[in-house]
């Protein structure tokens, strides 16, 4: 039997309470996350009824000290992609534990998330040259419309993010 599985899924930013039940499903299955790198790497465990929830922190600094803060509360940091932190810990019955005591920090977490995407697409226009609107670009048609989709959907993802911080303030 394999001791290891590596998966392709694509979750967009604003679908980490999916990715969340997703991975816990998978630990009932016998998988724990391992790593993430574009693809989750799984390892092979005894089932188990894993939490596992995401944070998003933008940047590197005072990393040890933020782990040591989950740690501290019982949660073990998994994995790491970007600025997405994947930690874990064992569930109790009938109680899904969660890394935010309250809406505040919850909104932190999102509005962080949501300038790294505003920053991302800026950087990203003025990187392509802003190449929609000169006619003579050296960029082909279909770049043309693959850079267009995939600002599109960050601009989308801007706006469901937008939409879990107006429902978490209520």
């Amino acid at each position: 039997m394999k001791k290891t599985k590596k998966v392709f899924k694509i979750f967009f930013a604003w679908q980490d309470n999916k990715e969340e039940e997703w991975l816990n499903d998978m630990a009932v299955q016998g998988w724990g996350l391992k790593k993430y790198a574009l693809y989750y790497e799984f390892e092979k465990i005894e089932p188990t009824n894993y939490v596992y929830k995401l944070d998003f922190k933008a940047g590197n600094h005072d990393m040890d000290e933020y782990k040591a803060i989950f740690e501290d509360a019982g949660w073990e940091h998994v994995a790491q992609y970007g600025g997405w932190h994947y930690f874990r810990t064992v569930g109790v019955q009938m109680a899904s534990p969660d890394i935010y005591s309250d809406s505040e920090s919850k909104i932190q977490k999102y509005k962080s998330l949501n300038k790294s995407l505003v920053l991302g697409l800026i950087s990203l226009f003025f990187l392509t040259g802003g190449f929609f609107f000169d006619l003579h670009s050296r960029f082909s048609d279909f770049s043309k419309v693959a850079m267009a989709a995939f600002m599109m959907t960050v601009v989308f993802g801007i706006w469901k993010v937008n939409q879990k911080i107006r429902t978490l303030k209520g």
